[in-house]
């Protein structure tokens, strides 16, 4: 029978293979076992009938499934010992010619095994299967019924290769055994053997210890497996549904051994439970397991992880409560801490959150219940907590003091462990981990966050000086500094201080309604609520002694956050710290210091809007810091930092200035809700000095923002000054302020506002003659000026200096112009004479000059161009900018954004210009200094100046609009010719040939051919004396390298545009025909430049390496072969070897080329390689 099924061809009926199977295991099992049939028959046979049976498990039809299942089990049960019709169905699921190295199955056959599984609960559970079990008992797992072994020992293997595919990803396979799993019953099954299996590892026996000693390599395999089966079920758990999960929620596990898993909990725990105490017992066991396992040990307990941490995220969730999941991964997270371990923290924190919520949960529903038996009528407390964050109880205050002093409170070791967490190195590399842990924990510390907020306050301000010093240090020392990711724990540890303190003001603005009215809706709400805009309303009653403490605490930690918060802003600002600056990273400070001043500064606005007058003062307190130590910088910065801020804006910070002056001179006129903390010791003298620097920094356009509350404020202090009579000096000079920003501002036409401010100026003058006797601080007017104006170069600062009033006397000085000043008529003109005499010229004027130009300030020069009444300055400006000799050192990239427009308009607004340069050229002359006393200094000074105003000239040919100089060329032209006879001896000499060479190269650029005509005699005739005398031989003194290269230069211009005119005389310097590609025999050069390259010769310095040098490719021919930066660094004596030899070498091949090429020249590189040339500084005589 084995052999007739053995070579039998296509598939056998499920008749004969029933038939079959009955016979082969009826006669194995009749009288003694094996007298019909060997049990080595049995296994030859089994595998062919498995893989006949197989092919009838199609789901495509459901005939004959059960009796396929049934036939499987009638052989499963004559060889189940062996698991022979497991291992054949294994071979079927994974084939072994597979090419795949995953070993994983394919749709269909996971589809046969789903029929099989379905039906093989009811086959495996029949009469039969229990006689047989036992007939023929073996050793199963403790805790595990034999039914549920019996069965498994046919579906294990064919089971994890289904479930392996949950770890495919997303695709066909995934998602079919993705909805299998769903099904609840089968969910049950699957789980319940996958926490089987588990429970038989030593690791969740404690009954059996594991020995020290015991062999690597048994311990590494049981790690694996067992590291597979958590894979498994995590795998398992994420692919359930809703419905799925009610198997892991209500549903016993009957089979799991409870005696293997220690636990206060009751025996009959769901499989939810009992998952979660397996990854539980992972975690305690984790030094022995890392022990055995090594980095393996360590994914094991991450999985773990994975895996309580979908538990605690599930439904039913609430039922892991008595096992008290939150305080034992607080201890593990502790303990990663302690040994520096970094690879489980964030999968500790994501465990921990869900399970500190289910007990925060557990005891808010306890505490609910209790609070509905004591009152009926009284709302739950769970309601309550949902409005803690809205800050809006309602009710007895009786009623809400209860409720949050009832709170659930966190686990002691929570705290602990976060600032544990915060300061430690090793929770570095997952930091924005930490801070979403504490973000989290914050809401379950809201009954006692005044308790804990100084230590967590102190321990991130302490951890953020400490990372924000290390990031300074980066920069300062960039070789040796360490890399800690200072930057990003920095930026984190902000958020996490921002948070704290945000937790903490709602926190407090809800203790402090108790006792108040109901807010109205333009005062703050929340820490990121909006600011008071009526600072002048009246507000509460004076809160209770408790609620004043709680106060003290936050605005000590806003004080602590303000400061660090413009410590980490300042940094950069106005170039602080450049000295000490590795010069080589300034592009990534600038960036890295923008970044952390852009998050400071968001603090900063959430600091201001919940507290405006306590940051003011911080800020007013750290200005008089500066000042005492002489800081102008930093002086200046907070002042900076106030413009930036949308919290501290005019309408907001000059009424909360008003305030602290109010609470130091007359506190008992002051309503309590506006009253300052008096955080910071500051008196009214250092107040009213910083209102009047504040006053000085503002726009002209906010004036009418604030006037009314400057106005009002004034006039209360009018009406009783006897309080205010050290600072009325300081009032009248703001007030004179306000009168001078109202010149400027079409505010100023209100003639209601105008007279106003005059009634005001005249009963300050009145109120400090009489309240304080005139000439009591004469003596203070020197420093007390020094104080007032930080941009004033006062070298009497002393560290020592105190803030005072000033003396009446300088008050009147200085606002005397605001007095008497009235609108003119020219105001635009006066403004624009402002910016012209001091901020523009003295910046040409500067000794800085050009270094200290950049494109801003040419902007500004560029603005006032394009208006008539100011023509007459920016003019003078550019003038004296273009006339200084230091002018061409100016940076290119500004000439060609800006310096060209401005000389453009400049030479259309005046038409002198050209002739006026002219004037300045002297004709070459010999007589009295070729021998005498200064004969050399004086022709170097005349080259100097001939050299510059060529230079000007050229630079405004190219400015200005084609053809616009037309009508000066003949002047020029002479002028030109006068120059070209100079002489090496002559002043000015011949080293002028240069800057000649170069304002015919921009008249070539800028100039029409019908106006060029009457250059091409001097143009041919001096480019043929330049290029013959660079022959070897033939130098002359006339001409320096200098004066060749530009000629070069010249001559490659006139070749790449090729003006119609010169076109008939290019012959003469290069060959223009196919022979200098492809010469004839016996043929000559005629062109000047062929000349000129036989005789230079051709060396190691060739054509080719230059232009490897240049950059130039071979199928470009447009482009210029000089007009490199190596023209201008190249050394004079190596000018003719390195540029020009290789330069004529290829010159007429390149002509040629570039005229039979259809190209267009590149008309704007040749103008920026001559603008490049004249901005060369080098080259001008010295």
């Amino acid at each position: 029978m084995y052999e007739k099924v053995s070579v039998a061809k296509g598939q056998l009926s499920m008749t004969t293979l029933s038939a079959i199977c009955s016979i082969v295991t009826t006669l194995y099992s009749t009288h003694e076992t094996g007298s019909y049939i060997s049990y080595g028959q049995i296994c030859d046979i089994v595998p062919y009938l498995v893989q006949q049976l197989w092919e009838f498990l199609s789901p495509l039809s459901p005939v004959f499934h059960v009796e396929a299942v049934r036939c499987f089990w009638l052989l499963h049960s004559i060889s189940w010992n062996d698991r022979i019709v497991e291992a054949a169905i294994t071979s079927l699921m994974i084939p072994s010619t597979t090419s795949s190295f995953s070993h994983r199955t394919s749709v269909d056959r996971v589809e046969k095994f789903f029929v099989l599984w379905n039906h093989s609960y009811q086959a495996g559970s029949s009469r039969s299967a229990s006689r047989v079990i036992w007939e023929y008992p073996f050793d199963q797992t403790p805790g595990r019924d034999s039914q549920s072994a019996y069965r498994l020992s046919l579906l294990e293997r064919p089971l994890f290769i289904s479930l392996d595919l949950l770890a495919s990803g997303p695709g066909r396979a995934y998602s079919m055994v993705k909805q299998w799993v769903q099904d609840p019953s089968t969910a049950y099954h699957v789980l319940d053997i996958l926490t089987s299996k588990l429970s038989e590892f030593q690791y969740f026996r404690p009954d059996i210890s594991i020995p020290s000693g015991i062999d690597a390599k048994a311990g590494l395999d049981d790690g694996d497996q067992c590291l597979y089966l958590f894979k498994a079920v995590l795998n398992t758990i994420l692919a359930l549904n809703h419905a799925g999960w009610s198997a892991l929620t209500s549903k016993i596990s009957p089979n799991c051994s409870k005696q293997a898993l220690q636990t206060d909990v009751e025996d009959r725990s769901s499989l939810q439970s009992t998952i979660a105490q397996l990854s539980v017992r992972v975690l305690k066991e984790r030094q022995q397991i890392s022990t055995n396992m090594g980095l393996r040990g360590e994914d094991l307990q991450e999985v773990a992880l994975f895996v309580l941490h979908q538990l605690l995220l599930g439904p039913g969730a609430d039922s892991l409560y008595p096992l008290s999941l939150d305080t034992i991964l607080i201890e593990q997270l502790s303990s990663c801490l302690d040994r520096n371990e970094t690879t489980l923290q964030s999968a500790i924190i994501d465990a921990i959150l869900p399970s500190l919520k289910i007990r925060f949960a557990h005891d808010t529903r306890e505490l609910s219940a209790a609070m509905a038996s004591k009152n009926q009528h009284r709302r739950s407390s769970l309601e309550a907590l949902s409005n803690i964050s809205r800050l809006s109880f309602t009710g007895e205050r009786s009623e809400k003091d209860y409720i949050i002093s009832q709170l659930p409170q966190p686990p002691s070791q929570l705290l602990d462990c976060l600032l544990k967490g915060i300061r430690a190195k090793s929770s570095r590399p997952m930091i924005d981990k930490w801070v979403h842990f504490l973000t989290e924990c914050l809401p379950l510390y809201l009954g006692v966050i005044f308790q804990v907020l100084l230590k967590l306050v102190e321990c991130l301000c302490k951890e953020i000086n400490q990372s924000y010093k290390e990031l300074q240090l980066m920069f300062q020392q960039t070789e040796s500094a360490s890399r800690n990711r200072s930057e990003h724990v920095t930026i984190a540890l902000l958020t996490a201080l921002e948070n704290c303190i945000a937790t903490a003001h709602d926190r407090l603005l809800l203790e402090e309604s108790h006792g108040s009215a109901t807010k109205t809706p333009d005062q703050p709400q929340s820490f990121f609520g909006n600011m008071v805009s009526g600072v002048f309303t009246a507000e509460a009653s004076q809160p209770r002694s408790a609620t004043a403490n709680d106060r003290l605490t936050v605005l000590l930690c806003f004080q602590d956050a303000v400061r660090l918060c413009y410590s980490i802003w300042a940094w950069g600002d106005s170039g602080r710290g450049k000295d000490t600056r590795d010069s080589d990273c300034q592009a990534s400070f600038q960036y890295t210091s923008l970044r952390m001043r852009n998050r400071s500064r968001r603090i900063l606005e959430h600091l201001f809007t919940a507290e405006t007058l306590e940051c003011l003062e911080t800020l007013i307190d750290l200005w008089r810091t500066s000042l005492r130590g002489a800081n102008r910088i930093s002086g200046r910065s907070v002042f900076n930092l106030l413009h930036t801020l949308e919290g501290s804006r005019p309408k907001v910070a000059i009424p909360a200035v008003f305030n602290a002056i109010y609470s130091r001179t007359n506190p008992a006129a002051l309503d309590p809700s506006r009253k300052s903390a008096m955080m910071s010791h500051l008196t009214e003298a250092e107040l009213a000095a910083f209102l009047v620097m504040y006053a000085r920094s503002l726009d002209e356009d906010v004036l009418d923002e604030i006037w009314l509350d400057c106005t009002t404020f004034l006039r209360d202090v009018l009406s009783n000054p006897f309080p205010h009579r050290q600072i009325l000096s300081r009032l009248l000079e703001f007030a004179a302020i306000l009168g001078e920003k109202m010149e400027h501002t079409t505010f100023g036409e209100d003639q209601r506002a105008k007279r106003d401010l005059g009634d005001i100026l005249l009963r300050l003058l009145t109120a400090i003659s009489t309240s304080k006797p005139i000439g009591a601080s004469q003596d203070q007017s020197p420093k007390s000026r020094a104080v007032q104006n930080p941009d004033n170069q006062v070298s009497s600062l002393s560290k020592d200096l105190v803030i005072g009033p000033d003396d009446v006397y300088s008050i009147l000085s200085s606002i005397m112009p605001a007095l008497t000043t009235s609108f003119d008529a020219d105001r635009i003109a006066s403004a624009m004479s402002n910016i012209s005499t001091n901020i523009l010229a003295p910046l040409f004027h500067s000794r800085l000059f050009p270094q200290n130009i950049n494109k801003t300030m040419l902007d500004i020069l560029q603005q006032m161009s394009k208006i008539p009444s100011a023509s007459r300055y920016w003019r003078k400006d550019v003038g004296d900018a273009l006339n200084d000799p230091k002018f061409f050192g100016m940076k290119l990239n500004l000439v060609k954004s800006n310096w060209l427009g401005l000389l453009r308009q400049w030479t259309l607004t005046d038409k002198e210009r050209l002739p006026e340069l002219l004037s300045r050229l002297s004709q070459p002359s010999s007589a009295g200094i070729m021998f005498g006393v200064g004969a050399s200094e004086a022709r170097l000074e005349a080259d100097r100046k001939s050299q510059l105003n060529l230079r000007r000239i050229a630079l405004l040919i190219l400015a200005a609009d084609e053809d616009h100089f037309s009508g000066d060329l003949s002047g020029l032209q002479q002028k030109l010719e006068d120059l070209l006879a100079a002489t090496h001896i002559s002043s000015p000499s011949s080293a002028t040939r240069a800057e000649v060479y170069m304002v015919l190269r921009a008249l070539v650029l800028k100039t029409s051919t019908i106006h060029l005509a009457p250059f091409w005699p001097l143009i041919n005739t001096e480019l043929q004396e330049v290029v013959y005398t660079i022959a070897p031989g033939r130098e002359s003194e006339t001409y320096n390298p200098y004066c060749l290269l530009q000629a070069c230069k010249l001559l490659e211009t006139l070749l790449l545009t090729s003006p119609d005119d010169f076109q008939l005389q290019e012959w003469l310097f290069v060959t223009d025909t196919i022979d200098i590609i492809y010469p004839p025999d016996r043929w000559e050069a005629v062109a000047l430049a062929d000349e000129i390259a036989l005789a230079l010769g051709t060396t190691k310095n060739g054509s080719t390496a230059h232009l490897h040098e240049t950059g130039e490719r071979d199928d470009e021919f447009n482009r210029l072969w000089l007009g490199t930066d190596l023209s201008r660094e190249t050394a004079k004596d190596e000018i003719v070897d390195r540029l020009l030899r290789p330069f004529f070498t290829r010159l007429s091949i390149h002509a040629f080329e570039s005229t039979y090429s259809l190209g267009s020249p590149e008309l704007l590189a040749c103008q920026d390689d001559l603008l490049a040339d004249l901005f060369n500084d080098f080259t001008i005589a010295s």
